[in-house]
């Protein structure tokens, strides 16, 4: 009989998933990778025509409970709270 490659019962053999972290709780001078967007499609384009998209890498400039403010590649982004808790980011 041929070999489980896994057992359930060691957890380091079972890679973790990433953890996405809303943008909202990303601090100053944090770098991360946008990994989605909680909305639909018109929430999704407005990002994209903003210049944010998945697998985009952005930092941090300001955070401090109101606007998030983002920088990827030469263009700086700003959105309000309610837009940053729904952009997902990997750090």
């Amino acid at each position: 009989m041929p070999e489980f490659p896994l057992d359930p019962n060691k957890d380091e053999d079972i890679p973790s998933p990433p953890v996405c972290t809303p943008l909202s709780q990303l601090k100053e001078g944090e770098e991360a990778v946008v990994t989605g967007f909680i909305g639909g499609c018109a929430f999704t384009q407005r990002l994209t025509e903003m210049g944010l998209r998945r697998n985009a890498k952005i930092r941090v400039l300001v955070s401090h409970g109101g606007a998030v403010v983002i920088q990827t590649g030469n263009v700086k982004i700003a959105v309000g709270l309610n837009m940053a808790r729904r952009i997902l980011a990997r750090r």
